[in-house]
C-alpha cells in the first residue's frame, strides 16, 4: 500500500489518542483518515501540557453537516477553542496551524458560528 492510499484510509480499530477526549458519546471519531489521526494524537500531546486539559473533539463523523461535508467520510473533524481563557486561543489556533501544516491539513477557524465556535480540520483536496 502507498503512502497516498494509507493516508485515504481511515484508522481501524479506533483507539481514542491520549489528551483527547470527544465532546459526548454522539462524536464518532472511528474512521477518520491517518493524517486526521496523526494530528489529534499530535495535539493530544501538547495541549494537556499548555492548557492544562485535554483537547475536545466536538464533531467527528457524526453531527449533521452540509451533503458535500468531508465529516462523513472521515476527512474532517471539529475541535472546541471557546473552553480557552480569550487571551489562550491565539496560542492554540497557532499550535493547530502548525500542527495542519505538517500533516498536510486544512485549518478553518470557526470561532465566529453561533452554531459553536470551533476550529475546523479537513483533508486537502
Amino acid at each position: 500500500m502507498s503512502a497516498q492510499e494509507i493516508d485515504q484510509n481511515p484508522v481501524r480499530p479506533w483507539v481514542m489518542p491520549h489528551g483527547v477526549q470527544a465532546k459526548d458519546e454522539d462524536v464518532r471519531l472511528d474512521g477518520v483518515v491517518y493524517p486526521l489521526y496523526l494530528f489529534l494524537e499530535r495535539l493530544g500531546s501538547i495541549h494537556p501540557v499548555v492548557f492544562g486539559l485535554p483537547v475536545v473533539v466536538t464533531s467527528g463523523i457524526d453531527s449533521l453537516h452540509v451533503a458535500s461535508s468531508k465529516h462523513k467520510s472521515g476527512h474532517a473533524v471539529d475541535v472546541r477553542i471557546e473552553d480557552k481563557a480569550p487571551e489562550d486561543q491565539p496560542i492554540f489556533l497557532l499550535i493547530c496551524r502548525k500542527l495542519a501544516a505538517q500533516f498536510g491539513l486544512c485549518l478553518f477557524d470557526e470561532t465566529n458560528l453561533v452554531a459553536g465556535p470551533h476550529l475546523h480540520v479537513e483533508t486537502q483536496g
